[in-house]
């Protein structure tokens, strides 16, 4: 635990992997009064699918991890209030007690049922903190504590540097793709070779004729590779239309970071074709120089 908030900052830069930062960030919840803490980001684009791809939680060893399975296993994330008031652009910390958090939770039979059985579980009160709302997803801390009557004091006294310490976790994961990459990694195994390296390749500036070239296809394969990806993307049937077009899939890529070293080792190496001519000033990309943006 760190004493101060200077050393909790310095720890957190220091942390090599999303798993140490997190540590580091649920001591600090636990010194401060609470028990446990839940942390995830969910990209827009599980959301667009309508959560057809399970998003990611990490739980501290506090947080009642029965109910964490029961929340998934029931697919709870379709319809949680507190997910629904994020996407709403709630930016206030969230009192599962509160006035606000309650317009949400009691609006259907569903959202009150989430919040039923996480009481079953033992939490009885919780602080939701919004962290992310826009074009990249969404993303907020849950952090609970069993304490029955001394919680609204509880709240009142360390609220403020609970919420700092956790905007400063957020802030370090966002700024440092392997760390948020925990959470992109349901939606990037949804890709299969073909159609991860040909983002990869558009991405790094590569025509479709030098990409079906590098994965050994063809351009008309690809373009069907791609079509199937935006239909997935879109949380609709191989008939269906897409909604989801080829540069909303580019810009999903850049949100992604997807041009990281660990991603790029997962299709074959992409190139230009032998032999092609190259326009003046125009210099072939490597592996190693698409590697970010």
């Amino acid at each position: 635990m760190q004493a101060s908030l200077h050393d909790y900052v310095e720890a957190l830069l220091k942390a090599d992997s999303f798993e140490t930062a997190f540590d580091i960030y649920q001591q600090e919840v636990v010194r401060l009064g609470f028990d446990g803490v839940l942390y995830s980001i969910i990209p827009q684009a599980i959301i667009q699918t309508e959560f057809q791809i399970n998003p990611v939680y990490i739980v501290s060893s506090g947080y009642e991890s029965a109910f964490l399975d029961h929340y998934q296993q029931a697919q709870f994330f379709k319809y949680d209030p507190l997910i629904v008031a994020l996407q709403e652009g709630t930016r206030q910390t969230l009192d599962w007690d509160g006035e606000i958090a309650s317009d949400y939770i009691l609006r259907n039979a569903v959202s009150r049922e989430i919040m039923e059985v996480a009481r079953s579980y033992g939490l009885r009160h919780g602080l939701t903190i919004p962290l992310m709302s826009d074009e990249r997803g969404v993303a907020a801390a849950s952090i609970v504590s069993r304490e029955s009557s001394g919680f609204e004091a509880l709240k009142q006294a360390a609220l403020p540097a609970l919420e700092t310490r956790t905007t400063l976790f957020h802030n370090r994961v966002m700024t440092t793709p392997d760390f948020s990459s925990t959470f992109s990694k349901p939606l990037l195994d949804t890709f299969n070779t073909k159609q991860l390296g040909y983002v990869l390749g558009l991405a790094s500036g590569l025509s479709t004729e030098d990409i079906a070239y590098s994965l050994g296809t063809s351009v008309g394969y690809l373009e069907q590779s791609m079509l199937k990806l935006r239909r997935k993307l879109s949380g609709v049937s191989e008939f269906d239309s897409a909604s989801v077009n080829r540069n909303q899939i580019m810009y999903t890529a850049g949100l992604l970071h997807l041009l990281r070293d660990d991603v790029l080792k997962r299709v074959p190496p992409l190139r230009e074709r032998p032999g092609k001519s190259k326009k003046s000033g125009k210099t072939t990309k490597s592996r190693k120089a698409a590697s970010s943006f």
